[in-house]
């Protein structure tokens, strides 16, 4: 009997890609930063394994320890809370300093009430849609009496 290979629990491209999103980072931006095409960052995304050279440059730029990107796993949620912000020199995120939060330009709990704003919305349209069904159905009771 053959054993199957076992697949990787971790890919160096699909994490670049997961910490570059979560991070609010876009494509273009850290391609820049890398001073390589959008097209060559996309090919470094699609990679199961990257060079280790290339992984330093990127973890660098996105002010992360490079085994966040070697070994973050698939199978893994990923969620960001930092409370420590540090000088992004290459200019992704703009400046982020504890004591001077006047530069920070990437805010989680601006895309968290973004949301909650949104589910509100939701929920008052449907709210809506609940009262005119009652008085419709209302009026065609009303009708047959």
């Amino acid at each position: 009997m053959i054993a199957e290979p076992t697949k990787r629990l971790t890919n160096h491209g699909r994490n670049i890609q997961r910490i570059r999103e979560t991070l609010g980072v876009g494509q273009d931006k850290l391609a820049k930063a890398l001073n390589i095409s959008c097209s060559d960052l996309l090919e470094y995304e699609q990679q199961e394994t990257i060079d280790e050279s290339v992984l330093v440059k990127i973890a660098s730029i996105l002010h992360i320890p490079v085994e966040l990107i070697t070994n973050l796993r698939d199978d893994a949620s990923m969620t960001f809370v930092s409370n420590t912000f540090s000088d992004m020199s290459m200019g992704i995120m703009g400046v982020y300093n504890t004591n001077k939060m006047e530069n920070c330009t990437f805010n989680p709990l601006d895309k968290l009430i973004s949301t909650l704003i949104e589910k509100d919305q939701l929920y008052e349209r449907l709210l809506q849609s609940e009262k005119e069904k009652v008085v419709f159905l209302q009026d065609q009771l009303d009708k047959k009496r």
